[in-house]
């Protein structure tokens, strides 16, 4: 197959590229940096920009994985990531690609606060509109994670002291970067039917904020104390931090997905679907990347 993965300079994005790849299936990265040259292996591509008419016309899937975090208010984040997925739905539709597979995540919910979960709904309504899959998956994480576990992975190495969000209570649902893609690999493949709810990827056991980092510490052989901060406090000093340019691992808006996450996620389309990921510990920390 030909596949198309925007993000690919990214976690996610990288994951899926490389898992494909090692599959002997041909993929296309869409990116900014596209070398015009040599369009076997990359395509322009921006969410700002657009793609140009006809770029995606032998594609057989597309998955979308890009998101622009350098935008910040929710105007810019409705032009560049919101208008900029359904430009891309819209193209992908128009020339005929056969699977598109539109990355949510577990942050959009009806209730969600974070910027980042609500334009994630936005774009979710884009991509039912076109026919595609919508995967809401949980933190992603392998042996050399990144995200949000690889952000909370430096945090415990470099620091003695470790800032726990609120009261570190949270329940988070986690998900092994090779179960993610051998999920995809399902759907490239035809052997998941189309399902026209998002699905909810991730092991249903959740771990509170304190248990994933203290599973995480222990994995490294770290025992560093963790100190209970009010959520707000916290917010606060990223959002300045991002206001000056400063470049940090963790977002502001992160902060919010974090103490406002879904409080019953439903796991009820994965289990019709008969998947089980793998469960979070210090073993599939350890286990290779994809």
């Amino acid at each position: 197959m030909r596949c198309a993965v925007t993000g690919t300079n990214g976690y996610l994005g990288s994951r899926v590229k490389s898992y494909f790849e090692k599959l002997g299936h041909s993929v296309i990265s869409l990116t900014r940096s596209a070398s015009k040259g040599n369009p076997e292996r990359s395509i322009q591509f921006s969410l700002m920009g657009g793609i140009e008419n006809g770029s995606l016309r032998d594609i057989d899937v597309l998955v979308h994985c890009a998101y622009d975090f350098s935008v910040l208010r929710w105007n810019e984040i409705l032009e560049v990531n919101v208008e900029g997925s359904k430009r891309l739905f819209q193209a992908a539709r128009s020339d005929g690609v056969r699977t598109i597979v539109f990355i949510s995540t577990m942050s959009a919910f009806l209730t969600c606060q974070s910027l980042y979960g609500r334009a994630k709904l936005l774009i979710e309504e884009e991509a039912r509109k076109v026919g595609a899959f919508i995967i809401r998956p949980g933190l992603i994480y392998d042996a050399q994670s990144g995200g949000m576990v690889g952000s909370l992975r430096a945090s415990v190495e470099k620091l003695p002291v470790v800032p726990l969000i609120g009261s570190g209570k949270q329940t988070l649902y986690l998900l092994h970067s090779e179960d993610f893609c051998r999920f995809l690999q399902k759907i490239a493949e035809g052997k998941i039917p189309a399902f026209t709810e998002p699905v909810t990827l991730a092991h249903e056991q959740g771990f509170t904020f304190r248990d994933i980092l203290k599973i995480i510490a222990h994995a490294q052989g770290k025992a560093p104390l963790f100190i209970p901060l009010p959520s707000a406090c916290i917010y606060s000093v990223l959002k300045i931090a991002e206001i000056m340019g400063l470049r940090i691992r963790m977002r502001s808006d992160s902060v919010r997905s974090l103490v406002h996450c879904d409080p019953a996620p439903s796991f009820s389309v994965m289990r019709e679907l008969g998947f089980e990921p793998r469960r979070f510990s210090e073993q599939t920390l350890r286990e290779g990347t994809v």
